[in-house]
C-alpha cells in the first residue's frame, strides 16, 4: 500500500469541503472537527486502510446516499495504529443534524488506549464525546494509569462542567460506561459555542498524540493478549449496541451498517 505523503494522494480536503458545504441543508455551520483532527495528525506516516477484518472498507470512502442519511468514510493505518477512521454522518429527517467521528485504534503491538471521539450537531446544539479507552485496568495495572492517564487531568479539569453531563448518566447507556476512562468529556453545548467544541477534541487529540510519538511495542507476551482481549470487547459492545445502529440499519442497510461499524471501531 502506497505511503501518504500529502493531501493529494487521497485528499481529506474533499472529506472536510464535503461537511463545509452541508451547512446550508443543515442551516447552521457544521463544527470543523474532521478538520481539526487531520491537522494535527497529517504528518503521521498513514496508508490507505482499504480492509478491516475482512470487511471492505474503500466502498466507504465514496459518498453514500440514500432519502434518510448520507454518508462518507476514510481509513488508514500506520506502524503503531492499525485503524485510523474519520467520517461525517448526515441524517435527513424533518430536523436534519450531522455527526462527525474520528477514531484512533492502536496497533497489536502496543498498549495505547484507544482515541474515541463523537460529534452530534443539531440546530439547537452541539453534543461532544471524547475519550481515551483504556486497553487495560486501570486499578489493576497501577502503571498504566501513571503512564496513560495522570497527566490527562488538566484537561478533563478544564472542560468538564462547561456544560451538561447527560449520556453518560442514562441507563440505556450503562454499556458505554463500561468502555470508557473516568476522564471521559460529554458535553453538551450551543452552536455560538462550537469553538469550545472543537478546543476540548483538539485538546484530547493532541494529548493523544504526544503518548503516541512516544510509544514503543509491547514484548511481553501474556500483556498483549490482555489488551487483544480487551480490543475484542470493546468493539463486539461497541458494534452490537451503539444506538446509531439500527438508523444505519434502516436508512443504508444490514451490510453496509456492519461495514461502518467495523469501520468505526
Amino acid at each position: 500500500m502506497k505511503v501518504i505523503k500529502d493531501l493529494e494522494v487521497v485528499p481529506m480536503s474533499g472529506l472536510v469541503s464535503e461537511i463545509k458545504s452541508l451547512g446550508q441543508a443543515l442551516k447552521y455551520e457544521p463544527a470543523p472537527l474532521v478538520e481539526a483532527g487531520w491537522n494535527i495528525i497529517k504528518d503521521l506516516p498513514l496508508n490507505p486502510l482499504n480492509s478491516f477484518e475482512g470487511f471492505d472498507l474503500a466502498c466507504l470512502s465514496k459518498r453514500i446516499e440514500s432519502p434518510m442519511m448520507s454518508c462518507r468514510m476514510e481509513h488508514y493505518f500506520t506502524d503503531k495504529a492499525e485503524k485510523i477512521s474519520l467520517g461525517w454522518y448526515f441524517y435527513m429527517p424533518k430536523a436534519p443534524r450531522m455527526t462527525q467521528t474520528f477514531v484512533i485504534c492502536p496497533a497489536d503491538d502496543y498498549d495505547l488506549p484507544v482515541f474515541v471521539s463523537d460529534l452530534d450537531q443539531r440546530a439547537h446544539g452541539a453534543s461532544l464525546i471524547v475519550d481515551l479507552w483504556p486497553t487495560l485496568d486501570l486499578t489493576a495495572e497501577e502503571w498504566y494509569k501513571e503512564k496513560y492517564y495522570d497527566a490527562i487531568t488538566p484537561l478533563y479539569a478544564k472542560y468538564w462542567d462547561l456544560g451538561p453531563q447527560k449520556i453518560i448518566f442514562h441507563p440505556d447507556m450503562a454499556w458505554w460506561r463500561m468502555l470508557s476512562s473516568v476522564y471521559e468529556i460529554n458535553i453538551e453545548l450551543p452552536n455560538d459555542r462550537i469553538e469550545t467544541i472543537v478546543s476540548a477534541f483538539s485538546d484530547y487529540l493532541n494529548y493523544y498524540m504526544e503518548l503516541y510519538r512516544k510509544a514503543q511495542p509491547v514484548t511481553d507476551r501474556g500483556l498483549k493478549e490482555r489488551i487483544a482481549r480487551t480490543k475484542k470487547f470493546q468493539r463486539k459492545w461497541f458494534r452490537d449496541r451503539d444506538p446509531a445502529k439500527g438508523v444505519i440499519i434502516r436508512a443504508l442497510g444490514e451490510e453496509t451498517e456492519k461495514k461502518i461499524m467495523v469501520g468505526l471501531l
